[in-house]
Protein backbone atom coordinates (compact mmCIF):
# COMPACT_ATOMS: atom_id res chain seq x y z
CA UNK A 1 0.00 0.00 0.00
CA UNK A 2 1.37 3.40 -1.20
CA UNK A 3 0.42 6.11 0.81
CA UNK A 4 1.01 9.63 -0.16
CA UNK A 5 0.99 12.41 2.16
CA UNK A 6 0.42 15.95 1.38
CA UNK A 7 0.00 19.42 3.29
CA UNK A 8 -3.25 20.36 3.06
CA UNK A 9 -4.75 23.80 2.09
CA UNK A 10 -7.77 26.11 3.15
CA UNK A 11 -9.78 24.18 -0.02
CA UNK A 12 -9.47 21.20 1.69
CA UNK A 13 -11.58 21.63 4.91
CA UNK A 14 -14.50 19.81 3.92
CA UNK A 15 -12.41 16.64 2.88
CA UNK A 16 -10.74 17.40 6.66
CA UNK A 17 -14.03 17.00 7.92
CA UNK A 18 -15.12 13.98 6.29
CA UNK A 19 -12.41 12.07 7.62
CA UNK A 20 -11.96 13.44 11.14
CA UNK A 21 -15.77 12.70 11.35
CA UNK A 22 -15.46 9.34 9.76
CA UNK A 23 -12.70 8.41 12.05
CA UNK A 24 -14.43 10.00 15.59
CA UNK A 25 -17.63 8.73 15.38
CA UNK A 26 -16.77 5.79 17.46
CA UNK A 27 -16.88 7.88 20.06
CA UNK A 28 -20.20 9.76 19.84
CA UNK A 29 -21.42 7.52 22.60
CA UNK A 30 -18.77 8.06 24.94
CA UNK A 31 -19.46 10.41 28.11
CA UNK A 32 -18.33 12.90 27.00
CA UNK A 33 -18.30 11.99 23.37
CA UNK A 34 -15.73 13.82 21.60
CA UNK A 35 -15.59 17.58 20.97
CA UNK A 36 -14.28 16.51 17.15
CA UNK A 37 -17.97 15.38 16.58
CA UNK A 38 -18.89 19.23 16.78
CA UNK A 39 -16.58 20.87 14.66
CA UNK A 40 -18.29 21.82 11.13
CA UNK A 41 -16.89 22.24 7.69
CA UNK A 42 -16.67 25.96 8.36
CA UNK A 43 -14.93 25.86 11.74
CA UNK A 44 -12.08 23.86 10.15
CA UNK A 45 -11.98 26.28 7.41
CA UNK A 46 -11.79 29.12 9.83
CA UNK A 47 -9.04 27.35 11.81
CA UNK A 48 -6.87 27.10 8.68
CA UNK A 49 -7.61 30.70 7.71
CA UNK A 50 -6.13 31.55 11.40
CA UNK A 51 -2.57 29.45 10.79
CA UNK A 52 -3.68 25.80 11.64
CA UNK A 53 -2.40 23.70 9.48
CA UNK A 54 -2.37 19.65 8.21
CA UNK A 55 -1.56 16.81 6.20
CA UNK A 56 -3.79 14.59 4.20
CA UNK A 57 -2.48 11.25 3.89
CA UNK A 58 -4.08 9.23 0.15
CA UNK A 59 -4.15 6.04 -1.08
CA UNK A 60 -4.50 5.76 -4.81
CA UNK A 61 -5.68 9.39 -4.87
CA UNK A 62 -7.94 8.61 -2.29
CA UNK A 63 -7.86 10.40 1.11
CA UNK A 64 -7.88 7.50 4.34
CA UNK A 65 -6.21 9.91 7.47
CA UNK A 66 -4.94 13.15 8.22
CA UNK A 67 -3.66 15.32 11.07
CA UNK A 68 -3.87 19.01 12.03
CA UNK A 69 -1.54 20.45 14.02
CA UNK A 70 -0.34 24.41 15.34
CA UNK A 71 3.39 25.65 15.43
CA UNK A 72 3.56 27.25 18.92
CA UNK A 73 6.91 28.37 20.92
CA UNK A 74 7.09 25.30 22.57
CA UNK A 75 6.80 23.19 19.49
CA UNK A 76 4.61 21.73 17.16
CA UNK A 77 0.91 20.64 18.67
CA UNK A 78 -0.81 17.77 16.99
CA UNK A 79 -4.30 16.89 17.08
CA UNK A 80 -7.31 14.86 15.67
CA UNK A 81 -5.43 12.50 13.81
CA UNK A 82 -7.76 10.85 12.24
CA UNK A 83 -7.47 7.47 9.82
CA UNK A 84 -11.32 6.08 8.21
CA UNK A 85 -12.68 3.05 9.94
CA UNK A 86 -12.02 0.90 7.44
CA UNK A 87 -7.71 1.32 7.04
CA UNK A 88 -7.27 1.45 10.48
CA UNK A 89 -4.41 -0.77 11.74
CA UNK A 90 -2.83 -0.86 8.24
CA UNK A 91 0.35 1.68 9.43
CA UNK A 92 -1.33 4.79 8.16
CA UNK A 93 -1.38 7.08 11.28
CA UNK A 94 2.19 6.06 11.89
CA UNK A 95 3.52 7.18 8.44
CA UNK A 96 1.26 10.64 9.18
CA UNK A 97 2.97 10.60 12.36
CA UNK A 98 6.76 10.39 10.75
CA UNK A 99 5.49 12.88 7.73
CA UNK A 100 4.44 15.26 11.10
CA UNK A 101 8.02 14.97 12.40
CA UNK A 102 9.56 15.43 8.91
CA UNK A 103 7.64 18.87 8.69
CA UNK A 104 8.33 20.31 12.32
CA UNK A 105 12.08 18.96 11.41
CA UNK A 106 11.99 21.26 8.22
CA UNK A 107 10.73 24.04 10.37
CA UNK A 108 13.68 23.56 12.85
CA UNK A 109 11.32 22.50 16.09
CA UNK A 110 12.50 19.71 18.13
CA UNK A 111 9.35 18.95 20.34
CA UNK A 112 5.68 17.31 19.61
CA UNK A 113 2.68 17.50 21.55
CA UNK A 114 -0.49 15.58 21.48
CA UNK A 115 -3.64 16.36 24.03
CA UNK A 116 -5.48 12.39 23.78
CA UNK A 117 -7.84 10.68 25.10
CA UNK A 118 -6.47 9.26 27.58
CA UNK A 119 -9.59 6.29 28.20
CA UNK A 120 -8.44 4.72 24.60
CA UNK A 121 -5.87 2.47 25.25
CA UNK A 122 -4.46 2.65 21.54
CA UNK A 123 -4.39 6.33 21.52
CA UNK A 124 -2.02 5.87 24.37
CA UNK A 125 0.30 3.63 21.80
Amino acid sequence: MKIVISSATNSDAAVIHDLMIKAFMEYKNETPPSSALDETVQSISDALGKGEKALIAFEKSKPVGMVRFKLKNEGLNFHRLSVIPEKQGQGIAKKILIALEDYANEVGLSTILCKVRMTVQKNLQ
